[in-house]
């Protein structure tokens, strides 16, 4: 058994996943969570031994009961990581898996069998885009199955709905996607038409009716059912001809006989949804009052930001004077040492010519000397060499002895 008995111990009560999504078991939404599933039993009687995309799965019980119902593969996406995970964690299969997507962008490659999708495209604020990806999404022969509130029978000012669709316009949207389109009312009480009852009518406390255990003209009457045109449209839309759907009725049912008293039960589905809208009010109220608080903290944090700045810009201001008063006075002492330097090469240049006068005349005073050292000493040689030379010489030696 693939759907779960589940607590919503595991989500807050004040979370907008538990006032925006239906979760099994939550009085708060039992009657919203009755209408859901009849949609999806509804639908189940096309997706035996399909594929289903289920779009905007929410908490997930839908694509349970479908794939339970005889699905091969469903796969639940919704835009929400929180949904998904709760998803993930309650329902359990190999054959069901869910994905965080964008119902207006769908980064699927698979085509399926079957497309659902329930109460969501009231919510879409690009409508076309949606519908141009759930029929890129399935076969050429693929079924899309989609409700939508009533506009004409629906309690208005719902601020989380863009578009509501009368009967006609609904009908003319899905036209220019589809060329087959059957439309059903869902009533108050839940109702809706069926090809068969299943095993998990048993476990949500489901009665099904039809010719043979009672007379639906009696439901019809008893509901005044033939002048309402119903609370939701469910419209069964395919390119290819929808095969005759058996008119057989099944009611969502508790223990005590809601049959008897239908109209206690749409005075509390009434209720249900002026409370739900009561809520969604106030938390609208409270998150406006957030955003006003943080509205007033970013302009605090901006007008900050724009002191900072200023005394930033003057500080580089003040600093960009003294840079320009010390390139100043860079540019004077380096024009001061150019000029240095220059004197002092011309000086440079000036010693430097009398050093090279000085070494010439070294260079000239040195070869003098040399040549007069030469002259001497050939005169001291031609002495030696002479014979007066020779005499002294020997006279000097006759003395010593």
């Amino acid at each position: 058994m693939v759907f779960l008995d589940e607590s919503t111990d595991s989500m807050s009560s004040e979370s907008d996943f538990t006032l925006e999504r239906v979760l099994p078991n939550d009085e708060r939404t039992k009657f919203l969570f009755q209408e859901h599933t009849i949609r999806y039993l509804f639908a189940s009687q096309f997706t035996d031994s399909k594929t289903v995309l289920d779009a905007a799965c929410g908490s997930g019980y839908g694509s349970a009961i479908l794939l339970e119902s005889g699905a091969t593969k469903v796969v639940g996406i919704d835009n929400s990581s929180e949904a998904i995970e709760y998803c993930e964690k309650n329902y359990k299969n190999e054959n069901l898996e869910f994905k965080k997507e964008n119902c207006e962008k769908i980064n699927l490659d698979t085509r399926f069998d079957v497309a659902v999708s329930f109460e969501t495209i009231e919510h879409l604020k690009n409508q076309d885009d949606f519908l141009t990806e759930i029929k890129r999404t399935l076969k050429d022969d693929g079924i899309f199955i989609v409700s939508t509130p009533n506009v004409d029978t629906y309690p208005s000012g719902n601020p989380f709905h863009h578009k509501e669709f009368t009967e006609s316009e609904f009908k003319s949207f899905l036209g220019k996607y589809f060329s087959n389109i059957i439309i059903f009312y869902q009533f108050y009480p839940s109702s809706m038409a069926i090809s068969k009852p299943i095993d998990i009518m048993n476990d949500l406390k489901i009665n099904f009716f039809n010719a043979e255990n009672y007379n639906l003209d009696d439901v019809t009457e008893k509901f005044n059912l033939a002048n309402s045109h119903g609370l939701f449209f469910i419209a069964i839309c395919s390119n290819h001809p929808i095969e005759n759907i058996d008119n057989k009725l099944y009611l969502y049912r508790d223990t005590t006989d809601e049959l008897s008293s239908p109209e206690e039960h749409e005075s509390s589905h009434m209720d249900e949804l002026r409370a739900l809208n009561k809520k969604k009010d106030e938390n609208l109220k409270k998150f406006e009052s957030k955003v006003g608080t943080h509205i007033d903290q970013l302009r605090e944090l901006n007008k900050k930001k724009d002191e900072n700045l200023k005394t930033f810009e003057t500080r580089v201001v003040g600093h960009m004077d003294e840079l320009r008063e010390l390139n100043k006075k860079k540019d004077e002492n380096l024009k001061t040492f150019e000029t240095r330097v220059v004197g002092h090469m011309d000086e440079l240049r000036a010693l430097n010519e009398k050093k090279d006068d000085a070494l010439k005349h070294l260079r000239e005073l040195n070869k003098r000397k040399d040549e007069d050292l030469e002259h001497l000493r050939n005169i001291i040689k031609e002495i030696h060499e002479s014979s007066a030379w020779k005499l002294i010489t020997k006279l000097d030696f006759l003395k010593k002895d």
